[in-house]
């Protein structure tokens, strides 16, 4: 839910998809700020799909990621499971066929209501192999490793479990107060280094 009077029109609903990740690329863009060029940032910037000027999303999908391992893959309507985890902490088991799910028709994702629309695996892959090749290029940090953000160090880690940091927070009265970031297991470490404001 977004609310900006004046900015993002009034009683739109939309199904498109918009993830955290964006959360960044967005912002800067609306602050008229640039997101930085040295490194690739794996959100997109919606501002326009927020501000009512494109009908879409700027992205069709997103890659679901539970510590190091892509779990599960959305893109448009249907998702592509690569593993059954009961709950967060119980144990992932591969599946020997990934799970097709219509969000639309399931949208429980309930395992004994798959689709059968197997051409869905061909753009899921797609977006699995771009992310594979982006890496290629930029590396991502290993653990514990230290990187340069804007002249400071940080650590920076990689698709790690939730990690909570302390982020200042400005309320309405003009106080600071400390409250606790989830990290987010399921987004790249690359978009989230660029996000950290304290470790």
């Amino acid at each position: 839910m977004a609310r900006w009077p004046g900015k993002i029109p009034a009683g739109r609903v939309s199904d498109e998809i918009v993830h955290a990740v964006d959360l960044f690329p967005t912002l800067a863009s609306l602050a008229g700020a640039e997101v930085p060029k040295d490194r690739p940032v794996d959100g997109v910037d919606q501002s326009g799909f927020f501000q009512g000027t494109a009908s879409k999303s700027a992205r069709e999908g997103i890659l679901v990621w539970c510590a190091d391992r892509l779990q599960a893959v959305k893109w448009r309507n249907y998702k592509v499971h690569f593993y059954r985890q009961e709950t967060m902490v119980s144990p992932a088991v591969k599946l020997p066929v990934p799970l097709l799910l219509n969000l639309y028709t399931n949208p429980r994702e309930e395992e004994d209501k798959p689709t059968v629309d197997s051409w869905v695996v061909g753009p899921v892959l797609k977006m699995v192999a771009a992310f594979e090749e982006s890496v290629k290029r930029h590396p991502l940090h290993p653990h514990g490793d230290s990187g340069s953000l804007f002249g400071a160090e940080v650590r920076s880690p990689v698709r790690s479990r939730p990690t909570a940091r302390a982020v200042a927070l400005r309320t309405r009265s003009g106080r600071l107060r400390q409250c606790q970031r989830d990290t987010s297991a399921w987004s790249s470490a690359r978009t989230w280094e660029g996000l950290r404001l304290a470790t």
